[in-house]
């Protein structure tokens, strides 16, 4: 039964981070024969609006705001409401799915690339993702079915 939250895990992490930011950006090969994903890189990459560290009590203040493209939207949402959820109350029912998803996301946030090769900006709001879904306010169907996003400024 492991398998099943770990497939969704990492599902839901490709299609909304992976598969339209990092992957294309950091392993540009990976889409060598699908040229068009690199225009729409900026439509998925997460703005960072601010990044402070507060020196007296060590804290790290990160602000962004996630960009998903509609297309990767719509997959993310149907994903999640028309197998996520259905097989989810089939087969844990009562279960908090945040508590299912957690390790498995946490792992393909630590484990796919190395945060210390990445950009300063990709780094952070890498940080912040992992803190959100670490947290026990975690809400995966909000963390990975964010509200439509304003397009890039040109």
């Amino acid at each position: 039964m492991n398998s099943i939250p770990g497939e969704f895990a990492n599902f839901l992490w490709y299609a909304s981070a992976l598969g339209g930011w990092l992957v294309p950006t950091y392993n540009p090969a990976a889409f060598a024969d699908h040229p068009a994903t690199f225009a729409r890189v900026p439509d998925n990459t997460p703005e960072l609006r601010r990044a402070d560290i507060e020196h007296t009590t060590s804290t790290l203040h990160i602000d962004y705001a996630p960009r998903l493209a509609a297309p990767r939207r719509a997959a993310v949402t149907t994903y999640w409401n028309q197998l996520v959820r259905p097989v989810a109350d089939r087969l844990w029912p009562g279960a908090d799915l945040a508590n299912l998803l957690r390790p498995y996301l946490a792992m393909r946030i630590l484990g796919v690339y190395n945060l210390a090769d990445l950009a300063p900006a990709d780094r952070l709001v890498l940080l912040a993702r992992l803190a959100e879904a670490m947290s026990p306010a975690f809400d995966p169907a909000t963390y990975f079915c964010p509200l439509e996003s304003p397009c890039p400024a040109p």
